[in-house]
């Protein structure tokens, strides 16, 4: 090199790459081959080597496997992905199968625990921006098609999930299967932990109130549902006479009362055998 200007026929030869990139790393400081990811062809060519990185199409991942040939280069660590790199859903696939590995996840339930801010961390920023909206579960769905993903199951809920109806059915029969419920019936036994324990704590607060009621009504409105039924009824019911009246008709009915005279029979026990605790 004269000048900054390298000889003519330099960068014909591909040990003279390979003597330039041991002086490069030297210069930068590199210390293991890691360092190398911090590369950039503005890095390049601020230290004459704008007529090599020409030679690889300005890319330094190409330098870098040409150089150093027995290394396993992850593009997607690089500060700037290759140009065109995510188009290739193949390539989606292959940062998936490194991603699951570093994560130390095992089986596909274990992907529930991926999070933007997890993918952002290694490397994914460009990819889960570019071309899944910021979405997880969008992410899944490409690079894993053959699983039936539960959006509910990660720890946060795909924006504006909840605000279909329809996915409130779609997530209470995926509850009622998971609880072994058999017929509407065993609705009753439903609880707001049990609605927590299984992953719809997002769709009870913000759309029902916390209230299991509610959430009844509003994916089975089809049904009679008996306040009193429930393990524990719904805040503040017993405040009002007239639903202590509504009960009452039911319990006569239940009882096989057919005058009034019948309700002498009646006692604390036959109430509270029929959900009149309290």
């Amino acid at each position: 090199m004269k000048n900054g200007k390298v000889k003519r026929g330099t960068w014909n030869n591909i040990e003279n790459h390979k003597i330039y990139a041991n002086w490069l790393g030297e210069t930068l400081g590199y210390k293991n081959m890691d360092d190398w990811y911090k590369i950039s062809v503005t890095l390049i060519y601020d230290n004459y080597g704008r007529g090599l990185i020409d030679k690889y199409r300005n890319s330094p991942l190409m330098f870098l496997k040409s150089v150093f040939p027995d290394v396993e280069w992850l593009p997607w660590k690089f500060s700037s992905t290759p140009n065109g790199y995510w188009k290739n859903i193949e390539n989606h696939k292959i940062y998936a199968k490194w991603l699951g590995e570093t994560l130390g996840y095992k089986n596909m339930d274990d992907w529930y625990e991926i999070t933007n801010t997890i993918i952002i961390d290694n490397y994914g920023s460009g990819l889960l921006s570019h071309k899944y909206k910021g979405s997880p579960l969008m992410f899944m769905k490409s690079v894993f098609p053959d699983v039936e993903w539960l959006p509910w199951k990660f720890s946060s809920t795909p924006n504006g999930y909840w605000d279909n109806i329809e996915n409130h059915k779609i997530y209470a029969n995926w509850l009622g299967e998971t609880l072994g419920y058999k017929n509407i019936d065993d609705w009753y036994e439903i609880s707001v932990t049990l609605i927590y324990d299984n992953h719809g704590w997002g769709l009870l607060v913000d759309k029902y109130n916390s209230c299991p009621l509610m959430f009844m009504k509003g994916v089975f409105p089809n049904v009679e549902w008996l306040p009193w039924k429930f393990g524990q009824t719904q805040k503040g019911y017993w405040d009002n006479i007239e639903n202590h009246k509504i009960y009452a008709n039911w319990l006569g009915e239940t009882l096989g009362y057919k005058n009034m005279d019948d309700w002498y029979k009646i006692t604390q026990t036959l109430i509270r055998d029929n959900h009149g605790g309290g």
